[in-house]
This record gives C-alpha cells, structure tokens and sequence, in this order.
C-alpha cells in the first residue's frame, strides 16, 4: 500500500527560489488632496472645505486651494491665543484619543469659550489641570466631544451614513459618565476642591448649551452658584479660585438674559443700594473692562427686576429707594464709559500692535460697547420720565453702526469648517433686543439683517431661534420682504 505521507525531496534537488516582496502598483499622487492626508500618506476624498478623514478625527484640513497668507494668519491667531506651555504633549497615562481630546480642546475650544476675548481660565487654568485631575479630564473630554458633534460643518447625510457610529453617542456617553464622576466624587471626598467641581460644572454647563439644553443648563448654573455662594462665606485666596468665581458670574448673567423671570443667583442684594465694585478711571484691558460690565448688567436684572411693577408708569409713583438705586447704577453705567474712553484712547496712542491679532480684540471692544449701551437703554427706560418714552430710537444707529464694524473684524478670522461657540452675550443678545424693542422700522430691519450674520452657537442665546421668532410675529409682515430672505437663513446647512 502507497504511503500517505509526501516524499521527501532529493538533497539533490535545486532549491525553489524565494518569494519577492510585493510592492502596491503604483499610483500618482494627487496633487489637490489636503495637506493632513498627504502628510499622513492617506487617501483624501478632496471635499471642500474640509475632508471628511478630517473632519471624524478633529483634524484642521488645509486643501492646496486655500490661499498661503491665510494658512498665516490662522496660525498667527493659535500661537497669540495659546500659550507656549499649552502645546500638545502625550501623556503616557492617557489613550491617544483622549490626548487628542484634550489637544483638540487647548487648540480649537478653549479660545473661543470667553468670546471675543481670551482667558487664561479656559487656555491655561483648565487645560494643565485636565493632566492632573481626573475631574476636570472627564469633564473636558466630554466637552470636546460635544464640541466635534455640534460645531464642525459635516458634509451631506448621504455621504455619512456609514463612516461611523450614530451622531452624538459617543459624546452623549462621555457627557454622563462626567456627572457620574462628579456624583461619585462628591460623595467620596471629605474635602472635595470647590474649584475643580465648578471646573467640571462650567464644563457639563457648555455640553448643555452645545446640545439646546438651556433649561438643564440653568439648573447646573444654578448649582454652581451655590456653591460659590457658600464659597464667598469664607475666604478665597487663590487665583484660580477667583478665576472661577468669574466665570460663573458671567454664566449666571448669561441664564438670566434668557429667562425673564430668574433673578441672577450672584447679583446684588436690595440693601446693597445699586452700587457695583468701585470702577477704576481707565480700564488697563478689555478684560477688565469685561468684568466689571458683567457686575453691572446682573445689578441691571436685579433693578429691572423690582421697578417692573411700575414700568410706564409717572415717577412720582415710584418708591424712593427704587429711584436712589437707579440713580446710583446710572452713574456707575456713566463710569464705565468713562473708563472704556480712556482705554481706547491709550490704545490709540500705539501701545497695542496693529495686526491680524488685532481683529478679535476690536470685535470685542466693540461687543462690550454694544452690551453698555444696550443695557443703559433699558435701564433708563425702566421708569417713566414725564410723558416721553424713549425706546431705542436715539441709540439704535449707534449700536447698528458698532455691529457692523464687529462682523466686519471678524471676518478675517472666521474658520469655514466650525460654528464658533462661545458663553458670552457677544452680539446677538443686544441685537436682538433692539430688533424686539424699538419701534422704527428702518432700524428693526438693519437689526434682523446684521443677526442674520451673526453665524454662531452663542450659549442660551442663538441667533437662528432669535429670527425665527421674528419671522412668526406679525411686526415681520410689514417689513421690507427682500431685506434679508428669513427662509434661507433659517435653512439648516
């Protein structure tokens, strides 16, 4: 019977040769793909204004077509806007996605956070203690994730139905297993840092607004201005400590500009007579000038807030210290633009460089200018002055004006493939209310138009919900309907 086994080769025989390598055919490499993929040596489907390799891994896509000075500018806003010390580095006890996570945050989230203006709370403050304090990271690498799903422009549906998990999952899940953390961390610690919960707060806070949550989102300002209430109760030391104290004054503003009926948890008491912090006769940065606004404008909501039973009514109805109080904070309005003039006008003598850099920084003189004026309106319209109501008409060109120059600035440093995403006021709330309170025509249609350019997710306040409440009033059908066409803008895109 025939063995089953094979037969041996001869010694004798010649040896089979080895197998070559294989090489990839070759191909010729397209000179239009961008920049990332051709680093990466990646195929790129060469989508403009950005592939979407890119745009699922959270990368900045540079297409060739794009011209070389803007490539410039970008780069010179990044390295003003971010500290040397903030630049990426890997840490070998995170993943590479969430290095890249927080990467993407100290490059693309933090700078734009504050609005117009930089803040070293976002950009510094937060990004070192993302290394160091699980909190904080979980906290962040949810904020980013919500970030990527709700800022960056995704190309057409069809062409991603099967690129990847459903939309918002993943940062949904990172969102949850963030207050997860908090919740565990609060229970566990006997000593919990306040600072590093209302990090985490201000953070769930942004994934809200990110997301259209205003409601759950004011319920966590809410939260978080209590602790800063008890916090006030001692003593606060630290730098950082205040640093946080201030945004949340700001966020507690901000809540309160959408809700007519909240008062500001961190405004003034009645007994404090209307007056703020003492205003100093010129502002050293326009970040200063940024927080002694904030003060003013909760003390506005605060006194709005009681003389609203009164309003158009003769003053002679009003009690006393209602009128004392309103007088106060119009001099304290008075001061603050007073202290903003002598700013400008040192910044006029050429101690500021005059560049691309310089954009965002008049965008956000003229923003806080805007909300000064805008708030000094209502406050002056608040009681009846005899039997003349003013109502915007006097000031409306003036905050008009200012707008336009602002969406002008800004231009230059606008990114095609993000929404920007700020917890300012910035310019849609002031716009808004002088569309919604003057009573001139002309006006009011100038307003909705500069909104209309108004292409941003400003926190509570957006301004695609802000026209469509306009193009549902009945004041929208006496206006000019070639202006601005309501049903392109309100278009999603």
């Amino acid at each position: 019977m025939a063995s089953m086994n094979p037969r041996k080769p001869s010694p004798d025989a010649p040896r089979p040769r080895a197998s070559l390598p294989r090489h990839k055919a070759f191909a010729r490499r397209s000179m239009s793909g961008c920049y990332v993929c051709r680093i990466r040596h990646l195929k790129c489907d060469e989508r403009k204004p950005a592939c979407l390799r890119c745009l699922n891994s959270a990368w900045e896509c540079q297409s060739p077509g794009q011209r070389a000075d803007s490539r410039r500018s970008e780069s010179l806003v990044a390295r003003a806007t971010t500290p040397s010390s903030l630049q990426w580095r890997a840490d070998s006890n995170l993943s590479f996605a969430e290095d890249r996570a927080l990467h993407y945050f100290t490059q693309h989230v933090a700078s734009d956070l504050f609005g117009f203006l930089v803040s070293d709370f976002w950009t510094y403050t937060v990004s070192q203690r993302c290394y160091s304090t699980p909190l904080v990271r979980s906290a962040v690498l949810a904020l980013s994730s919500t970030h990527i799903d709700f800022t960056i422009i995704l190309p057409p549906p069809e062409h991603f139905a099967t690129s990847g998990p459903v939309h918002g999952i993943e940062s949904l899940q990172l969102y949850h297993a963030a207050i997860a953390d908090l919740r565990v961390y609060l229970s566990q610690t006997q000593t919990p840092s306040r600072t590093d919960v209302l990090i985490s707060c201000a953070a769930l806070i942004c994934c809200d607004l990110l997301r259209g949550e205003q409601t759950r989102a004011t319920q966590h300002v809410d939260h978080g201005a209590a602790v800063v209430r008890a916090w006030q109760q001692g003593s606060i030391d630290s730098q950082y400590d205040e640093e946080v104290v201030k945004v949340f004054y700001a966020l507690d503003l901000h809540a309160t500009s959408y809700d007519g009926t909240r008062l500001p948890a961190l405004g003034l008491c009645p007994e404090d007579g209307g007056k703020v912090a003492e205003i100093p006769a010129k502002f050293s940065s326009l970040r200063e000038a940024q927080r002694h606004l904030v003060l003013l404008q909760n003390a506005a909501f605060v006194h709005l807030n009681h003389v609203a039973p009164y309003k158009m009514q003769p003053s002679s109805t009003v009690p006393r210290h209602l009128l004392s109080r309103r007088r106060a904070m119009r001099a304290s309005f008075q001061g603050w633009s007073i202290a903003m003039t002598g700013f400008e006008e040192q910044r006029q003598q050429g101690t500021h460089t005059v560049g691309l850099v310089d954009s965002k920084e008049q965008a956000a003189l003229l923003a806080l200018k805007i909300q000064h004026q805008a708030f000094r309106v209502l406050l002056d319209e608040s009681i009846r002055e005899g039997e003349y109501f003013q109502d915007f008409v006097d000031d409306g060109d003036q905050i008009l004006q200012w707008a336009e120059q602002a969406l002008t600035a800004l231009q230059t440093l606008a990114a095609p493939s993000r929404l920007p995403f700020s917890i300012d006021l910035g310019l849609s709330t002031p716009l808004y209310l002088l569309v919604e309170k003057t009573s001139d025509a002309p006006i009011r249609q100038r307003g909705i138009t500069l909104l209309a350019r108004v292409q941003k997710l400003g926190g509570w306040h957006r301004p695609q919900a802000m026209l469509q409440t306009f193009s549902e009033s009945t004041a929208w059908q006496n206006m000019d309907p070639q202006a601005v066409d309501l049903e392109e803008v309100l278009r999603p895109h």
